[in-house]
């Protein structure tokens, strides 16, 4: 009886595809192990790689060593890349970057003179938009864009470094910040870890712990503390939660995951309800304790305690309490018992 190969044609498909210049060495990889995984992908591809892929596609291997035209696995084939521009000299790079800096300045100097909230409809954006992005840039292109973002983008953006400002939380940046970040950009280290690049780690110790934090000794690694910066307030609060379902998982047992039990209260940022979930907290297992207009939406002592006494009673296991601050209804989180 005829058997067909998992992978039959695949040989020769890879082989005909290294000739072909427009698959980068990174794109040529992905198409391989695709295509031994047997997945398919359907994308517009060059006629070349469609008579190839359709050959690949169609080529078995028969027990007695024929081929056939039974369909082999289906295959998938990576997209050519744009090609990539090269980098700018160091002459049209200052040259550039002064464009860039003079755009951010007169923006800076104007931005009272902007409405705080834009008067837009969504998609109005988009249909201002050309349809695709050009295969290779225009000259002077830098000047096109920056005229682009003061014609099409400004107008649509919510300013949140003018004066005006006063929703969500306050303004975390200025001018100066934007020339930190510029040199950041520059160097674009990646510093995951302390060999990856030893000053950037470094810095992290010295400047935001030390320096802008000032935090006492017993919440440093040297003092017994420690922990870990993150990018949001979201990142932070599944993070807690996490750490706190493990140590709790560790004294009672992991076949108590679905007894867990967190609390907020009702004006908590919806934030520390998604964390939970992604925490794998069951979804009735999120507590709200409802606050008043006459305790001033504060979280009340006397209803905690009794959706804690209920749970209790419940054999749930008590796992986390999410305080709030006034500053915004983010939170900064502990466990509870």
């Amino acid at each position: 009886m005829d058997t067909t190969a998992p992978n039959a044609g695949v040989d020769a498909f890879i082989e005909d595809m290294q000739g072909l210049d427009f698959l980068s060495a990174f794109q040529f990889r992905c198409l391989e192990l695709q295509l031994i995984d047997g997945h398919k992908q359907e994308c517009s591809t060059p006629s070349p790689a469609k008579a190839i892929l359709n050959r690949a596609d169609t080529t078995t291997t028969t027990a007695n060593g024929g081929s056939g035209t039974t369909p082999a696995a289906p295959v998938a084939i990576a997209m050519p890349s744009l090609p990539h521009p090269p980098p700018l000299d160091a002459d049209e790079f200052r040259r550039q970057g002064r464009l860039v800096v003079d755009f951010i300045a007169d923006y800076y100097a104007r931005i009272d003179e902007y409405p705080v909230r834009p008067d837009v409809a969504p998609g109005f954006l988009a249909r201002q938009l050309p349809e695709a992005a050009p295969a290779w840039p225009e000259p002077d292109a830098l000047a096109a864009a920056l005229r682009d973002v003061r014609d099409l983008v400004l107008p649509g953006v919510t300013h949140w470094q003018s004066p005006r400002h006063f929703a969500h939380f306050a303004a975390t940046a200025n001018n100066v910040g934007a020339l930190g970040e510029a040199l950041a950009a520059g160097l674009n280290v990646n510093p995951f870890t302390w060999a990856a690049s030893p000053a950037a780690t470094e810095l992290e110790v010295v400047v935001i712990i030390d320096w802008a934090l000032h935090l006492p000794e017993s919440l440093l690694f040297s003092g017994g503390g420690g922990g870990t910066l993150l990018g949001t307030s979201c990142e932070t609060m599944l993070c807690t939660i996490v750490a706190a379902r493990d140590r709790k998982l560790a004294e009672v047992g992991e076949e108590r995951m679905g007894d867990l039990v967190v609390y907020c209260s009702d004006q908590t940022h919806f934030s520390f309800q998604k964390a939970a979930r992604i925490a794998g907290i069951r979804r009735g297992n999120c507590r709200e304790v409802p606050t008043s207009k006459e305790s001033g939406f504060t979280l009340s002592p006397k209803a905690l305690a009794a959706a804690v006494r209920a749970d209790e009673a419940a054999g749930k296991v008590l796992l986390f309490l999410c305080a709030l601050t006034r500053r915004r209804a983010r939170s900064c989180c502990s466990c509870a018992r």
